[in-house]
């Protein structure tokens, strides 16, 4: 079994950057209307850059599997 806290947060991190991408997307193209808004995009993507705990190189204290029937001390990589 998969654990389930890393890909639910990694499938909520992409999700979150689909919407991301287009709503940069949109406030490029009102940038010259809406000028707050392609500022307010712009910090909301570099914080998203800058963001701990979303890295690829996990590392799990018995292995990235566990038995259905174990429970297992969630580690967060943002902390």
């Amino acid at each position: 079994m998969e654990r389930r806290p890393v890909a639910e947060s990694n499938t909520a991190w992409s999700t979150d950057n689909f919407r991301r991408m287009n709503d940069i997307r949109d406030a490029h193209l009102r940038r010259t209307e809406d000028p707050l808004a392609w500022q307010e995009a712009m910090i909301d993507m570099d914080n998203q850059l800058h963001a701990d705990g979303q890295a690829a190189d996990y590392t799990y204290e018995q292995g990235a599997l566990i038995r259905g029937d174990e429970l297992s001390r969630w580690v967060s990589g943002r902390i």
